[in-house]
């Protein structure tokens, strides 16, 4: 399990966990990013998110607004409170060979 994987796995244990203090919005944070529903512990601005891993940066610069996780260029699709689930995507490398056998990267997104 790679960085990512960790980090996701820390924030979905924190998450998870029985002594996390109830998902209650705090009063005029946005609760959306364009699409996303951001429930707290998640916020978008300063003292609207529990801990610095639940920063959600909020672009403005996509129309609709996108949702990336803290400040990288991962793109969050969907937050579920309920089912203590996070969804990303994320691009993956693969090895792609040209007509010559030789081997360049290749970079898809991941769905």
């Amino acid at each position: 399990m790679g960085f990512l994987g960790l980090q996701i796995l820390a924030i979905l244990v924190i998450f998870a966990s029985p002594s996390s203090p109830a998902a209650i919005p705090k009063p005029d944070c946005p609760d959306h990013c364009g699409n996303v529903t951001i429930p707290f512990p998640f916020g978008t601005s300063p003292d609207c998110y529990l801990y610095d891993e639940f920063f959600v940066n909020c672009s403005n610069s996509f129309n609709p607004p996108k949702a990336f996780l803290t400040n990288s260029e991962i793109e969050i699709t969907n937050i579920s409170v309920i089912n203590g689930t996070l969804t990303v995507l994320q691009t993956i490398g693969f090895d792609c060979y040209g007509p010559n056998q030789t081997n360049r990267n290749c970079w898809r997104n991941w769905f």
